[in-house]
This record gives C-alpha cells, structure tokens and sequence, in this order.
C-alpha cells in the first residue's frame, strides 16, 4: 500500500496539468484549513491563498466549471450587489473594501469542492485534520482550565472564559461546528471499536464534550446537547458507548471543577445569562436584536452596506429605546446581520444561495451516517443559521472562514455523494447482466 501523502499526491494530480503544483497548493490550503482556525490572523491567509491559487489554475487550465455550479452562480451575482451597496454607503471605503474582498470566501468554497471532489483521499485527510484540530484545542482549552494559560501561555477571557489558542473566547463553538465532523467519526468508530481503539476515541469525545461544556460560551453548550441528542437519534451507538460516554463526561468536568475549585464562576456566569434572559425586553440580547430590527425598518430593500451597522445603529435608535446596544457592532443574529447589513435584497440572496448550496446535501441525508463530513458540515451550517438564535459577528473574517469552509464541504460532499450514487445506479445493469451471462453458462 502506498504512503498516504504518496497516495494524496498521486490522486491529485491524476489528471496531466500545465502546472500540478497549483492543485497540490490548493490542496495544502484547503486540508489544513481546519487546523489554520486555530490561528484567528492565520486562517484567512490559507482562504486567500486557496482563493488566490484555484482562480489563477481556472485561469491556466480555462476551466471555469465551477461557476456554473447554480449556489455559485447565486454567490457571484450577490457579490456584484455587496460591492455595489458598499460603495453607495456611508462609509464606502469600509464597507466597499469588505464587500470587494468577500469574494475570496466563495472561490475558496468551490475549492474545496475541487479538491475532495478530485481525491478520496483527500476527503480523509480533510477529515482527519478536523479530528487533529478538535483533539488539539480541546486538549489546550481544557489544559488552560487547570492551569489558567493555554500551552502557548494565553490567559483565560476575564477568568471565566476559555480560549485555548484562539485570541479570543471561542474555543466551544469552534470545536462544536468546525470539530463535528470529528465528533460524528468518533462516536461512529467507537461503535466497531474495542481495548485501546475505543479508549481513546472515548477519551477524544470527552475531552471536546469537556472542552465545550467548560468553555463559558453558553450558546455553544445549549447547542452542544441539542446536536448531541441528535448524534444519537441518527448514529444510535451502543448503549453501553452512550454510558460510558455520559458518566465520562459528567466524571472529567466534575474533576476538573473540584481540582480547580472554580464551581462559584462557573455557576455565577450561567446564572447570569438566567437573570439576563428574565429581564424580558430590557435583556441586552433583547436590546440587540431591536437595533437590527430598527435598522432593517429605516433600510429595508438595502441595508446599510458591510460594517455600517454601528455607524448606523445610533441614528436608528435612540438610547432610551436601545440602551448600550450601539456599542456593538452586530445585533448579534445572523439574519437580523444579514438583512441590516445587506437589505431585504441581500437576505433574499443568501437565503437562495444557501438553499442551492445546501440542497444535495439535504437530499441525501439516508448517507448522513456514513459520511460524517457531509453529516458534520451540513448540521452545522443548519444550525449556525437557526432564526432567533444569538451568534457572533457573521462578516468577520474569521467566523466567515468557518463558516464557508462548512457550507463549501457540505455543498462539495452533497455533489460527491449524488455523484457516486448516480454512477453506482449506472454500473448496477452491467453487474446484474453480468451475472445473467454467468448463469447461463
């Protein structure tokens, strides 16, 4: 058997190419993706390298498929719009320069359809990147829990918060929607495994269950039983795994609270979000999303353009009905973002893209199971974008890179999975005429 790099390589550049060293680039970018999240300055170099790299191969190659593909065709016309609106904003040079370069996200995200597409390998390889990327920053976070810094000497948010090496606190959300692909391949071979291969998938599921439940993100640990009921709807592992598995979890966070002795600040900040919650509409997270709303009221068909959300947020609102919600720069809701920023227009745009991208993978959900990228990703992307949700800053260069490269490995996976199908489909008369001729002889 072949190396796996060996093997990667030669999968990739089956096809003769001017210059293979493109794809090989292209690939490097897009299989290392994953771990590059754990860098918040680093991860948009790889989408721009990735970007950069596939369009000058399209351009050398002359091969612009890609575009036809219809989410693409819808991403690229609604780029043209962002572009448009943000030259017509208040701040043109902001929101025009954001919108111009937003179009990296939508050929880094046919990339990724090129690159696992093009290998069988590479999709392993993608997933086995997540898998590093989630051990690694659950390892980090929880390591940063105990000793109050991260291996690379990064101090707990505020003392509550983990970061594991990210800048800034978003390690569960990460490990939840980046890591579930990871998290879905986990509990799958943990159904088939025994003695030390199931110790330590056992032991990766805890320390990123752990890692989430411990982050401080309080979203991401709601959403974390939500999918994790899921997981175990659809997967249905042994019940003595699911046992393990939850008296694990609940054993290590326990531990890790008692060694630590931080049960007052963990309590103290759930609590909180209760008592922020009870407040009714006087609530921040209700004060928020009400500047979205008076924003989208005063700029319904066109937004304020890309972010001029805080620039606007005071003329739409005055103290008295929004409070300190303008010292933010998002209503923190990915469709009160969307539409503030870009319009009724915009939301119209991305919802159709979203749908198109979304589409396969939705269709053939019956290979969820067996797929866990095309399992993980599409979940993902489904509930990042779940309305009345609260989420962080949609356009930000770094959510926006976890966010497409989801939404480009479900879209990719879902066009792979209909592919295969329709070929086996094809293959199936030659197989069952094949085994005529056999009987009849």
């Amino acid at each position: 058997m072949k190396p796996f790099l060996t093997q990667l390589r030669d999968e990739l550049t089956a096809v003769p190419e001017r210059l293979p060293l493109l794809t090989l680039i292209i690939a490097a970018s897009v299989l290392l993706m994953p771990i590059a999240l754990l860098g918040s300055g680093v991860v948009d170099v790889f989408v721009s390298i990735a970007a950069a790299t596939f369009l000058l191969r399209s351009i050398v190659e002359r091969d612009f498929k890609w575009l036809r593909e219809p989410w693409v065709a819808v991403a690229v016309v609604l780029w043209i719009y962002l572009v448009a609106r943000g030259l017509l904003s208040v701040d043109p040079q902001r929101s025009g320069l954001k919108a111009l370069s937003w179009i990296r996200f939508i050929v880094f995200g046919s990339a990724i359809h090129f690159v696992l597409a093009r290998s069988v390998t590479a999709r392993r390889a993608l997933l086995y990147s997540i898998l590093a990327m989630a051990l690694f920053g659950a390892a980090d976070a929880l390591f940063q829990f105990v000793v109050g810094v991260d291996v690379f000497g990064r101090e707990m948010h505020d003392g509550t918060r983990l970061t594991g090496p990210l800048r800034n606190p978003a390690i569960g959300m990460l490990l939840l929607f980046v890591g579930l692909p990871a998290i879905i391949y986990l509990v799958s071979s943990a159904r088939l495994s025994t003695g030390p291969a199931l110790v330590w998938r056992l032991g990766g599921l805890m320390a990123i269950a752990g890692a989430i439940a411990l982050s401080g993100e309080r979203l991401a640990l709601l959403q974390a039983v939500v999918i994790g009921l899921m997981l175990l709807f659809v997967l249905r592992p042994p019940v003595k795994v699911v046992g393990i598995l939850i008296l694990g979890c609940i054993g290590l966070i326990a531990g890790l609270i008692v060694v630590t002795g931080k049960l007052d600040s963990i309590s103290t900040r759930q609590l909180s979000t209760l008592s922020e919650i009870s407040k009714g509409e006087d609530s921040l997270y209700i004060r928020l999303m009400e500047s979205g709303v008076e924003i989208i009221q005063d700029h319904p068909l066109f937004g304020v353009g890309l972010k001029n959300f805080r620039m606007e947020c005071s003329e739409s609102a005055t103290p008295a009905e929004i409070g300190n919600a303008c010292n933010f720069i998002h209503p923190h809701q990915v469709w009160l973002h969307i539409a503030a920023e870009t319009g009724l227009v915009g939301a119209a745009g991305f919802l159709t893209l979203f749908v198109l991208a979304l589409r396969p993978a939705i269709r053939n959900w019956r290979y969820w199971a067996a797929e866990p990228l095309l399992f993980g990703a599409t979940v993902s992307v489904l509930v990042r974008l779940l309305p009345f949700t609260p989420s962080g800053n949609f356009f930000s260069n770094w959510r926006e890179a976890f966010f497409w490269f989801l939404l480009g490995t479900a879209a990719a996976m879902g066009r792979i999975v209909e592919a295969d199908r329709a070929k086996a489909s094809a293959n199936e008369p030659d197989r069952r005429s094949e085994t005529l001729r056999s009987a009849e002889a």
